[in-house]
C-alpha cells in the first residue's frame, strides 16, 4: 500500500510471475501490514514491516526471510 496514494500493488500475482526466475520476492509491507484484509500469498521470500505502525516503539522493525535463502529470520 502506498502511503501517499493508497495504491495497493498486485502482490498476489507476483509469485506466479516470478516462479520460473531466480528472483527473490521482497514485500515491503510497512503501510499495509495489519490494515489490509487477508493473508499475503506464498511464496514471499522476504517481508519487512515497521513496528511503530503496529504499536511498537519507533526504530523497531522486522524482516522475515525464508530458510531456503540461507539467511533465516532476524
Amino acid at each position: 500500500m502506498n502511503d501517499e496514494t493508497g495504491t495497493v500493488q498486485p502482490i498476489p500475482d507476483l509469485p506466479r510471475i516470478l516462479r520460473e526466475t531466480p528472483t527473490f520476492l521482497h514485500a515491503e509491507a510497512v503501510q499495509g501490514f495489519g490494515k489490509l484484509p487477508g493473508d499475503l500469498p506464498a511464496p514471499i521470500d522476504l517481508i519487512s514491516v515497521s513496528g511503530h505502525k503496529i504499536g511498537a516503539p519507533k526504530g523497531v522493525a522486522r524482516c522475515r526471510c525464508v530458510a531456503a535463502m540461507g539467511i533465516g529470520s532476524r
